[in-house]
């Protein structure tokens, strides 16, 4: 069973270097391609990393943009990239095609964003963000556009009156726009008549939680041969009011049916769904519910993929859910925030507690080699913290550094807590044991309390959590046993 001595400290590199890789730090220089269609699609995919048009060097935005103003359409453009095929391996992808023509621009299909150094998500207020210049007379629009913007899975905002204008700041790019300047008329028709609008709705299913959430594939099949392709459906339901009930009863009950299949029959007319009177998708009317009160409908449509049908789900459910605004976006441009030095500040301030720590401990305990192993612990707490928080794409806020700080110094502080106990009393083995256990009991409570807070402010707590827990299963066992040699 000698073996096992090694398992804590394997399973500390493994973690290290997994999370490393979703780090992902130092990314190749170029503009990343944030969404693709033809005519760019038929060899670029999202996430490519395009390092060159027609021979142009790019290696930022400003460069992408320059080389798109020189192509007209029709042109025939010749775009490199860079497509990563394993962590830090990159093949180089070549596509040469026409260029098309949309809203009198040239249009590639790509839609490009600057690279980023690494796979962290950092707020706004801590970044690059986007800043909006939002027009409205309503009322209320300020709530509107939170509710919109926090259904469309946008959390990372903030929204405020100055003077005349709302204006948003918000790590989120284009994707805000159809949120805001879409109106909402929601409604629904059978056949040429209304059957609900707005003011009918009293209930919209968001989580799915003791109401219908669909997200499913579904194979549709032609009439004209036996091809099947997949689409993706998506559709939430929504509760409606007596009268709309009562209105569906009054429609439905002098329709015939259309067509029978597996002992369910079709009527020949269905359920159409608006927004603005744009067609949303639809929902047929099986004939047992001809003639009833019907106050339970799924609003949804097709998509062509998984990610197409999650991103019209969010979006329909925020306008539904929201009602109707009336605003327009009179400006758009970058916002670089003011505070940009607390996050290399926060870094810096954390490794020079580490090298002190570990220093200090050192000198105290009389074991310079225990430095080394020190220093190589406190790293892979922060590596394995920071990149948890990667991979659970949690917005890094200036909450979240002030905890990462605040938890930092208290696990630093334990450590030398430990060594100042053992210069006084010895480095005993049976001390050591003890003092594990106390130090580890309130470890144990500081880990249920901060889950108990977790829901309460999560940016700030779900970082102390994993910094525990890494701590009391990981690092700080290893410790305990370098004191012991």
């Amino acid at each position: 069973m000698g073996y096992l001595k090694y398992a804590r400290p394997a399973v500390i590199i493994l973690l290290v270097l997994w999370f490393l890789v979703i780090i992902h730090p130092f990314t190749r220089e170029g503009v990343v391609i944030k969404d693709v269609e033809m005519p760019a699609s038929m060899i670029l995919k999202k996430g490519d990393i395009i390092n060159s048009i027609d021979s142009i060097k790019i290696n930022n935005l400003n460069a992408y943009e320059n080389a798109l103003s020189q192509i007209k359409p029709n042109d025939t453009v010749t775009v490199s990239a860079y497509r990563e095929t394993f962590p830090y391996s990159y093949t180089e992808v070549v596509h040469m095609f026409v260029a098309g023509e949309r809203d009198n621009r040239t249009f590639l299909g790509i839609v490009a964003d600057k690279t980023h150094f690494s796979n962290l998500k950092l707020s706004y207020k801590l970044s690059e963000g986007n800043r909006f210049v939002i027009s409205s007379n309503q009322s209320n629009a300020i709530e509107v556009i939170e509710n919109r913007l926090k259904l469309g899975k946008i959390h990372d905002f903030s929204v405020y009156n100055e003077g005349d204008k709302i204006i948003l700041l918000t790590s989120a790019g284009d994707e805000v726009i159809p949120l805001i300047e879409t109106k909402g008329n929601f409604y629904a028709k059978i056949g040429n008549e209304t059957f609900f609008n707005n003011s009918d709705i009293e209930n919209v299913c968001i989580t799915g939680v003791n109401c219908n959430l669909n997200l499913y594939a579904h194979y549709n099949e032609s009439e004209s041969s036996s091809e099947k392709n997949v689409v993706w459906k998506y559709g939430f339901e929504v509760d409606l009011s007596s009268e709309a009930g009562q209105r569906f009863a009054d429609i439905t009950k002098n329709l015939s049916i259309a067509s029978c299949k597996y002992d369910k029959c079709l009527l020949t007319e269905s359920i159409k769904y608006y927004i603005d009177g744009k067609l949303i998708g639809y929902e047929s009317i099986y004939s047992e519910s001809k003639g009833k009160p019907y106050q339970k409908v799924i609003v949804g449509g097709d998509m062509q993929t998984k990610e197409d049908a999650m991103k019209a789900l969010y979006f329909t459910q925020a306008i539904v859910k929201s009602g109707v605004l009336d605003a327009r976006i009179d400006e758009a441009s970058k916002y670089t925030a003011p505070k940009t030095l607390l996050l290399n500040g926060a870094f810096y301030f954390l490794v020079f507690a580490a090298v002190a720590t570990s220093i200090v401990a050192g000198i105290l305990l009389k074991k310079l080699k225990i430095i080394p192993v020190l220093l190589a612990l406190t790293f892979s707490e922060i590596v394995i913290v920071i990149g948890t928080l990667a991979g659970l794409n949690i917005i890094i806020t200036p909450a979240t550094l002030v905890s990462l700080i605040v938890v930092g110094l208290i696990l630093l502080a334990n450590y030398l807590f430990v060594s100042y106990k053992f210069k006084k009393e010895g480095i005993i083995k049976s001390k050591i044991l003890i003092l594990s256990k106390k130090i580890g009991k309130w470890t144990m409570i500081s880990i249920v309390v901060a889950i108990a807070l977790v829901f309460v402010i999560p940016n700030f707590i779900s970082p102390i959590i994993i910094y525990l827990i890494t701590n009391f299963l990981l690092t700080r066992p290893l410790f305990f046993k370098a004191l012991e040699k």
